[in-house]
C-alpha cells in the first residue's frame, strides 16, 4: 500500500516473496505514528508520513513460519526514527518467543544511532515477555551484515547518485538467533555509469540455524 493513502499514492515498503518457496500466511501495514491503523498518519515530528510492511511466512520446504517486516524511517527526526523503532519491536513481540524475525530497510539511522543500537540490544523481557524470561536473556536481534564481516570500514550505503562509499551504512537487515547469515554484502552495481537508487541495496543471504541447512535470500532494497 501506499503510505500517504492507504492505496496506491505514495512510497510503498514492498515485500517480495517467492511462492514457489514461502505460503504467506498473513500480511498487512501499520503506520510509523501514535495512530498505526489511520492511514496517512504522521508524528514525532517526523518530515513525512512512514510506512511499515509485514508478512508472515510458512516455508513450504520444512513447514517452519518466518516473519519479515520492511520499513523505511524517518530521515529529519531523531525522536520518529527510536519510536519508530520501538514500534515495530512491540508488534514483532507477539511471535519473538516462537518464529524467526527479520527486519529490515532503509532506518535513516548509522550503526551507532540510538534507534538501532535500541533495536539491537532488545530482548523479550524488554517487550512484554513472559515473567519466566530472564532480565538478562540474550539480545534478540544481529545486523547480519556485521555478522558476516565484523571489521568491514567502507560501508556508507548512502551516495546521493556519486557512487561514494563514504559515510555511515543506514540501510540494514537484522535478524533473531534461529537464522544464522551465511553471506551479506554491500551492492555497488551500476549500468552505463548509472545507479539503480541514492542508496547502495543491502543484500543477506541466510540459513535456519541448525543442522537441516535450509536457506532464505533476503534483499532490502531502499
Amino acid at each position: 500500500m501506499g503510505r500517504d493513502d492507504g492505496k496506491y499514492k505514495g512510497e510503498y515498503a514492498a515485500l517480495l516473496v517467492r511462492r514457489a518457496r514461502y505460503d504467506i500466511i498473513e500480511h498487512g501495514r501499520f503506520w510509523l505514528s501514535e495512530n498505526p491503523d489511520e492511514p496517512g498518519s504522521i508524528a514525532w515530528d517526523a518530515a513525512t508520513t512512514r510506512i511499515c510492511t509485514w508478512a508472515r511466512l510458512t516455508d513450504r520446504r520444512n513447514g517452519r513460519v518466518l516473519r519479515v517486516y520492511n520499513t523505511h524511517l524517518d530521515y529529519k527526526s531523531q525522536l520518529a526514527r527510536e519510536k519508530a523503532v520501538e514500534l515495530i519491536l512491540l508488534h514483532a513481540a507477539e511471535g519473538l518467543s516462537a518464529e524467526p524475525t527479520i527486519i529490515m530497510g532503509d532506518f535513516n539511522a548509522g550503526e551507532s544511532n540510538p534507534a538501532m543500537e535500541s533495536l539491537l540490544s532488545a530482548r523479550i523481557a524488554d517487550l512484554g515477555g513472559s515473567p519466566a524470561t530472564p532480565s538478562d536473556s540474550p539480545a534478540l536481534f544481529t545486523d547480519t551484515f556485521r555478522a558476516v564481516h565484523p571489521k568491514a570500514e567502507l560501508v556508507g550505503t548512502y551516495h546521493s547518485w556519486t557512487g561514494e562509499r563514504s559515510g555511515e551504512k543506514i540501510d540494514h537487515i537484522f535478524s533473531t538467533c534461529e537464522l544464522r547469515a551465511i553471506d551479506a554484502e554491500i551492492l555497488h552495481d551500476r549500468r552505463d555509469g548509472r545507479f539503480p537508487s541514492d542508496h547502495f541495496p543491502v543484500r543477506a543471504t541466510l540459513e535456519w540455524n541448525d543442522s537441516m541447512k535450509e536457506q532464505a535470500a533476503v534483499t532490502s532494497l531502499p
